[in-house]
Formats: C-alpha cells, structure tokens, sequence
C-alpha cells in the first residue's frame, strides 16, 4: 500500500479516535448533568415535603392551643359553679347522719370504689365508725358530677382534635 493510504487512513483513525473521545466526553457531562439535576428534584421534593409536615405541624398545635384555651376558660367556669354548688349544698343540709359505718363500708367494696367522705361535721348520734352526713353526700355528688363533666370536654376536645386534623 502506498503512503497516502496509509497517511489517508492514520487520518481517518485519528479523526474516529477524536470523534469517540468527544462522543463519550459528551455523553459523561450529559450523564453528570442528569444525575445533578436529578439530585436537585429530590433536594427539591425533600424540602417540599418538610414544608408540607411542618405546616400540618403548626395547624396541629394552633389547634391544640385553641381547644386548650377552650378546656381552659370551661374549667374556669365549671370551678366557679362548683363553689356555688358547694355553698348551696352547705346551706341546704343540716349535717345529719345520712349513711352509717356499715352502709360506707358496703360501698367502699363495691367494685373497688373508694369512698373518701371527711369526718362527719356533727356528733347528732353516737355512730359505730364514720359516717357520712347529708352534707357530705351532697358534696360528692356535686363533684362527681364536676368530675363527669370535667372527663366529657376532655374527650369532646380531644374528638375535636382529631375530627380537625383529619380534613383533609
């Protein structure tokens, strides 16, 4: 073969070798392009969906906050009824003896229920134990029912709560 043939093709390889070695540095920035924008997506997706949980957060405590605030003044209210309740009560018994000894035992074992009545207020009979006056039951009565009340706004709030934040 002659030396323009040989010259034509050491031309011809080196322009494919020029062509290859483009080609593939081509390819590898096109390849880096893709994987840093891919990055950038997730980074983008990432900080989106913090976002997203921190709003969901910061409605979840102004929530809170609210039906605290509501729990809060209905306490308030429920305190102030009570001193009133507790003052009636006071005014409208007498201090006598309305269950005896035997009678508070039987309800102190009574499906584990612990009675806690105070000492009674007047010595009106001579008694075998505690008792409990009318005052005394009145007063129990009155807060447990408080205490009722108190445990059903709790729920109703918490119900609240939940019912809110699944609005979406």
């Amino acid at each position: 073969m002659s030396a323009r043939v040989y010259g034509g093709l050491a031309i011809a390889a080196t322009l494919l070798a020029l062509g290859a070695w483009g080609g593939y540095k081509t390819g590898v920035s096109d390849g880096s392009r893709m994987v840093a924008e891919a990055r950038e997506d997730a980074r983008r997706a990432e900080l989106a969906n913090t976002h997203a949980a921190l709003v969901r957060l910061q409605e979840a405590q102004a929530r809170g906050d609210a039906l605290t605030n509501k729990l809060a003044a209905v306490r308030r209210t429920a305190k102030a009824t009570q001193e009133k309740l507790d003052a009636a009560i006071h005014r409208e018994t007498t201090g006598r003896v309305c269950l005896s000894g035997p009678a508070l035992r039987v309800l102190d074992n009574a499906h584990g229920l612990r009675v806690d009545l105070p000492a009674a207020a007047s010595s009106t009979t001579a008694t075998d134990g505690p008792v409990a006056t009318d005052t005394d039951v009145g007063l129990w009565i009155g807060r447990a029912g408080q205490q009722y009340d108190e445990c059903r706004h709790r729920l109703a709030a918490l119900i609240d709560f939940h019912r809110q934040g699944n609005t979406r």
